[in-house]
């Protein structure tokens, strides 16, 4: 899947997704990195962050916010679907 594509379907779903940051504070930061095949790939397929605005909103974007991410994430593009489509 493009780049771009990807994004957007992952925009549709970790956004909504109050739950993965409930016990966190706000301005909680992770990182995501995401790679074609394996996670030893040296080449990223997309980068974006996921962090909590307030008690009631996520904001997912591709530019890293003036926040230090508390969690690096590295998934496979196919881990990252199976886990988001169930």
């Amino acid at each position: 899947m493009e780049p771009d594509k990807l994004y957007t379907k992952l925009k549709e779903f970790f956004p909504i997704q109050l739950d993965l940051m409930r016990h966190l504070h706000v301005n909680a930061c992770w990182e995501y990195s995401i790679t074609e095949q394996s996670t030893n790939d040296a080449n990223i397929k997309l980068n974006f962050f996921l962090f909590k605005k307030s008690e009631k909103s996520l904001e997912m974007t591709k530019t890293q916010p003036n926040i230090k991410p508390d969690l690096i994430l590295y998934f496979t593009e196919k881990a990252i679907l199976n886990m988001i489509e169930g």
